[in-house]
C-alpha cells in the first residue's frame, strides 16, 4: 500500500510538472473592419493559460506580418507605429516599459514580400524585473494599419495580421528563460462596419417612405375629390 501510494505520489508531481511545462501565453490579434482608404487599430493582447501562478515575463520582441487573403488591393503598416499604448494602463508593462522611458520606437515598419508589409520590435522591463502574466488579458501592442496604399483596397478584400514564430518573436523572463507562446492571428476587412449597413440600409428605407409619401400627395393634388368618390362608390 505504501509502495502503490508512492507511485501515486511521483506520478502526480510528473503530470503537474508536465502541466506546468505546457503552459503557455496566448497573443490574440484583433479583428476590424475599414472603409476603402481609411485606417484602423488591430489590438493584441497577451494573456497566460496558466491560472496559478501565471508565467513571469521581463521582454518580448514580435514580427507582425500582412497577408492579402482575398481581393486585389494592398493593405499596409503606418509608419511610424503609433506608442500610445505605452501608456495605457492595460499595458502589460505600464509604468515600467523601457521604450517609454527611454523614448524609444517600439519598432520599425519594413517591406518583405509587399511594402510596409512587416512590423518588427519589442519591449521589456525598465528595471529589468519580471511581471506576472495572468489568465486577465493585457494589451501587448497596437497596430495602426492603412488601406490608403499606393494599391488601394477594394470592397470584400481580406487581409491576414499574424504574428511571426521564430526569429525576431520571443518571450523571456529575466533570466533568459524563453516562454511558451501561441497565437491567433487577426484579419481586416474591406467592407463598412455592421453599424454603417444598418444605417445605410435605414437611410434607404427612409427614402422610400418619403417618396411613397410624395407620390401619394401629388396624386391627391392631381384629384381633390378621389377619397370622396372612392368613399361613395363603397356605398353603393
Amino acid at each position: 500500500m505504501v509502495r502503490r501510494f508512492g507511485m501515486l505520489t511521483t506520478l502526480g508531481a510528473w503530470l503537474a510538472l508536465a502541466c506546468s511545462a505546457e503552459a503557455a501565453l496566448v497573443i490574440t490579434i484583433g479583428t476590424i473592419h475599414l472603409d476603402p482608404g481609411a485606417s484602423g487599430y488591430l489590438d493584441v493582447t497577451i494573456q497566460s493559460d496558466n491560472a496559478i501562478p501565471g508565467d513571469p515575463l521581463q521582454a518580448y520582441g514580435f514580427e507582425y506580418r500582412i497577408t492579402r487573403l482575398y481581393g486585389t488591393g494592398r493593405l499596409e503598416f503606418v509608419d511610424p507605429q503609433p506608442t500610445g499604448f505605452l501608456t495605457d494602463s492595460q499595458y502589460v508593462f505600464f509604468g515600467n516599459s523601457f521604450d517609454y522611458v527611454n523614448t524609444l520606437p517600439v519598432g520599425g515598419v519594413s517591406q518583405t514580400d509587399q511594402p510596409a508589409d512587416t512590423f518588427i520590435g519589442g519591449d521589456s522591463t525598465n528595471d529589468g524585473e519580471n511581471v506576472t502574466v495572468t489568465t486577465t488579458s493585457k494589451l501587448l501592442t497596437r497596430l495602426q494599419v492603412t488601406s490608403a496604399a499606393g494599391l488601394p483596397t477594394q470592397l470584400d478584400d481580406v487581409y491576414q495580421v499574424a504574428l511571426i514564430s521564430g526569429g525576431s518573436t520571443f518571450f523571456q523572463d529575466k533570466d533568459s528563460n524563453d516562454i511558451l507562446y501561441s497565437s491567433t492571428s487577426g484579419r481586416v476587412y474591406i467592407t463598412p462596419e455592421p453599424g454603417s449597413l444598418v444605417a445605410v440600409v435605414s437611410g434607404g428605407v427612409v427614402l422610400a417612405c418619403l417618396g411613397w409619401r410624395r407620390a401619394r400627395r401629388k396624386k391627391a393634388a392631381a384629384s381633390p375629390h378621389a377619397s370622396l368618390d372612392s368613399h361613395v362608390s363603397s356605398l353603393s
